[in-house]
């Protein structure tokens, strides 16, 4: 009894650890505008995020210039902190395999040369 206890105390355990998001840095291009919230990581430009209504992406919109229209959308780089979501369908149509968590903005700049 002792063993079966002391076993299924460790599988719950290792279990918790396995499905904790793990807060992460990611550098790299946001870009936001009309129904576009997206992270380009500078690892891997070729697959981006979706990014997730938090506290943080309203800071990084706060960012775009009060002229822009929604259409004309804005480039930022950013450097964020933040949990990747498992693999999956995010965004619209689902149209993206990752969604960003970001919890904090380490830093943020407007892009050079952007609309």
């Amino acid at each position: 009894m002792r063993n079966l206890m002391g076993s299924l105390l460790l599988a719950l355990a290792l279990g918790a650890c396995a499905s904790t998001p793990k807060t992460e840095t990611f550098v790299g291009v946001y870009m936001a505008g009309l129904e576009v919230d997206t992270f380009y990581p500078q690892a891997r430009p070729l697959n981006p995020y979706w990014v997730a209504e938090s506290d943080a992406r309203v800071a990084l919109r706060a960012l775009a210039p009060a002229n822009l229209t929604p259409g004309q959308g804005v480039r930022i780089l950013a450097t964020v902190e933040g949990e990747l979501s498992r693999r999956g369908q995010y965004g619209p149509l689902g149209a993206y395999g990752r969604q960003l968590h970001i919890s904090n903005v380490v830093s943020a700049r407007l892009e050079d040369g952007g609309p």
